[in-house]
């Protein structure tokens, strides 16, 4: 946006200084004061695309570093290892889509974090979903677990590219 409202100055300026107030336009100088103008605007505008491009950057950083500590769980211990290896054997062994959908919507209503974490946190493939139906439940998890933040990530990325 700044850079946008930076050339319609510049085209305003230029048109302006092809313009003289006496009617004597000296074609030469008037070039040159036009290009000197449109440099030193030029570097203006660069200047506030790249700062504006750095200000979304550092957002950015910061969001993707809030969603890493919601993707990443903390350093378990081996006995939590297993556990979660045992939840998602469990997950994996129950056959009726609709039971297994049924486990983890209580899981997640009675904020299971060991359950959401043992099926969310490893591959699709470890608890015997399919992969958009894992990639919903994470979906669910981390809306949950830090509203607007996605949003906002999303937002930012668009916003950069």
């Amino acid at each position: 946006m700044a850079a946008r409202q930076g050339w319609a100055q510049i085209y305003k300026t230029n048109h302006n200084l092809m313009r003289s107030p006496n009617g004597r336009d000296k074609p030469l100088e008037t070039l040159q004061r036009s290009a000197s103008h449109a440099q030193h605007r030029i570097k203006s505008v660069q200047q506030q695309a790249a700062f504006a491009v750095e200000a979304a950057q550092l957002n950015l950083d910061l969001v993707n570093g809030q969603l890493a500590k919601v993707n990443n769980p903390p350093d378990v211990s081996s006995a939590d290892v297993a556990v979660m290896a045992k939840i998602r054997a469990h997950v994996r062994s129950i056959k009726d889509h609709a039971e297994r959908e049924a486990f983890m919507q209580a899981a997640f209503n009675a904020g299971d974090q060991r359950t959401l974490r043992a099926v969310i946190g490893a591959p699709h493939y470890l608890s015997g979903t399919i992969e958009l139906t894992h990639q919903r439940w994470r979906d669910d998890f981390l809306k949950a677990a830090a509203p607007g933040l996605e949003e906002a990530h999303n937002n930012l990325e668009r916003g950069i590219e």
